[in-house]
């Protein structure tokens, strides 16, 4: 899922953030994506936001769907 969610973030596949995200293990690609001129962070933080957005659905929606026990769902 957090593949297929890189793979459609909502910007051009040509921003520096994203090309990151799709060369780079995760470790890495955090690390360099911190490591962007303030010019590039409001692109990097559309980015992560649209994979967090993707991957917390997917868990919702589908490992989720008839209850669980992850605990962040259950925080009131």
């Amino acid at each position: 899922m957090y593949q297929n969610a890189i793979n459609t973030i909502p910007l051009k596949p040509t921003y520096t953030s994203v090309v990151i995200l799709k060369t780079f293990s995760t470790r890495i690609a955090f690390e360099k994506l911190e490591k962007l001129p303030k010019s590039e962070q409001h692109k990097t933080i559309i980015a992560l936001l649209w994979i967090f957005k993707e991957v917390d659905s997917f868990t919702r929606n589908v490992e989720c769907k008839n209850e669980c026990n992850h605990k962040w769902y259950k925080l009131k």
